[in-house]
């Protein structure tokens, strides 16, 4: 009974000197498994949306000015410096397909041998981006903040798309709107 008992004692100091041990190497065995990526790490990333997504513009007038407002919201576990950038890109396709059907109307009333479609002539057209607005910013994390965009176009064409780009991390968002 009695040597049960001083067992019973040693394994508790045992056991009380290995979890003291184990909460000094806490850090260093963390650091380990983490290496190892038995850890999960924690998502980091930004959210870049419409601030009011249901009421953009739709059409745009030349010399009319448009205002809409987008929202950065930084979870990126760190103050984080942000450039934005808003610009138009004229959609080509939509001049193209308006203008390719008019001129297949008229080519279908030649000679079949003799036509070619404009999709096999049509060379691409590199993207002609129209800056209408810039920034830059530092958002601690977790914050949010909101963009007030207002613009004017000059020219506007058919079809354009309104993008919003954050530069230094590759992520855009965008609407169309239609030219009056």
């Amino acid at each position: 009974m009695k040597l049960k008992k001083i067992l019973i004692i040693e394994y508790s100091i045992i056991a009380v000197l290995v979890l003291f041990n184990l909460h000094l190497l806490r850090d260093p065995i963390y650091n380990k498994l983490k290496q190892w990526k038995l850890v999960p790490l924690p998502e980091t990333f930004t959210e870049l949306y419409f601030t009011d997504h249901l009421h953009l513009p739709v059409t745009i007038t030349a010399n009319q000015t448009q205002n809409f407002k987008f929202t950065i919201h930084n979870l990126e576990g760190m103050i984080t410096s942000y450039n934005w950038v808003v610009y138009a890109i004229q959609d080509e396709s939509f001049v193209s397909k308006e203008s390719s059907q008019s001129s297949n109307l008229l080519e279908n009333k030649q000679t079949n041998e003799s036509t070619k479609s404009m999709e096999d002539t049509e060379q691409q057209a590199p993207e002609i981006k129209i800056l209408l607005q810039s920034g830059k910013l530092n958002i601690l994390d977790g914050d949010l903040k909101n963009i007030d965009v207002s613009f004017k176009m000059d020219k506007v064409s058919p079809r354009q798309k309104i993008v919003v780009e954050l530069a230094d991390m590759d992520q855009t968002i965008h609407y169309w709107v239609t030219g009056k």
